[in-house]
């Protein structure tokens, strides 16, 4: 299996075939599908210092956060928490506490729920702007690093999350197989990407978001290509799920305009009425979260 990535025109990142099929004949044609192995990606990676150059200031309150960024990723602080809080109550389902690595970590909003509740933290973060931020106003161990490139330390975590950051990555093979070694015995991996092979990815085709956010997106997985993946980086899925997040309304009625204009506009009209702090739990079902640990541990078992 391949691992290395190259800058401009690349190959399949986990069979290492150059041989590939557009999947839009003009809306995307940099999205493409490996004719070996299936797996999607954007047929022009960029370097290591342009994709950096992508994660400033503008990228966490974009003008246009259907095709790059977040609308206010700080202005929507309490609705990202909430989400932290869920997802971290899942983990300690199988693991009650302990050190934690949270690759791609932004602001730091779910470390920080993390070390409230006890865990030992460490964020790893490519964005200046993010990573400083948690390290100053919340106080957190955020190394300002791109995570492919970043050696992490062998054997020395219970869990590593990375939620939302596989999409984004030029080598996510090889990072994902860095992650395994950095595992403890028994640690678990948890991630989060979008699910190309789901209903509404399938339905809404080329509207689908997952698609329009191709200027930031360069892998796309369904589960098959993801399973494949991380047995290739020596993980074995535990279990597997599709995860939502707490939205505002706004941003609730703003993605519900892919699939129906009317009916967010018929939305929109009742912001007025409602509480603007009003939201609830969103799950659209078209974002896989896998929970993975090392196959040397099933070796041990």
């Amino acid at each position: 299996m391949t691992g290395n990535p190259e800058s401009g025109t690349s190959r399949c990142n986990y069979c290492g075939a150059r041989k590939r099929s557009a999947l839009f004949d003009n809306v995307y044609p940099n999205i493409m599908r490996c004719d070996s192995c299936g797996l999607i990606y954007n047929a022009e990676m960029p370097s290591e210092e342009e994709l950096a150059s992508i994660y400033t200031e503008k990228y966490y309150k974009s003008k246009d956060s259907l095709k790059y960024g977040y609308t206010d990723y700080m202005d929507d602080r309490a609705n990202i928490v909430k989400t932290a809080r869920k997802r971290l109550r899942d983990i300690e389902r199988l693991k009650p506490g302990g050190s934690l690595l949270d690759v791609g970590c932004a602001f730091g909003f779910f470390l920080d729920v993390a070390h409230e509740w006890g865990w030992r933290v460490t964020g790893v973060e490519i964005s200046e702007f993010a990573a400083q931020y948690a390290a100053n106003e919340l106080g957190l161990d955020v190394i300002n690093h791109n995570a492919e490139s970043w050696e992490y330390r062998a054997g020395s975590y219970d869990v590593i999350t990375m939620w939302d950051l596989l999409e984004h990555l030029r080598d996510p093979l090889g990072t994902l197989q860095k992650l395994a070694s950095a595992l403890k015995e028994n640690g678990i991996l948890v991630l989060s990407t979008p699910d190309v092979d789901s209903l509404p990815a399938r339905l809404m085709k080329e509207k689908w978001l997952g698609w329009q956010l191709q200027n930031e997106h360069l892998y796309y997985f369904s589960y098959a290509t993801l399973e494949r993946m991380l047995e290739a980086a020596g993980l074995a899925v535990m279990k597997r799920m599709h995860i939502g997040k707490h939205v505002t309304f706004e941003l609730f009625a703003d993605r519900l305009a892919l699939y129906g204009r009317t009916t967010a506009t018929l939305l929109r009209s009742l912001r007025g009425l409602l509480p603007s702090a009003l939201s609830f739990y969103v799950n659209p079902m078209d974002i896989i979260c896998v929970y993975g640990r090392s196959r040397r541990d099933e070796d041990v078992s």
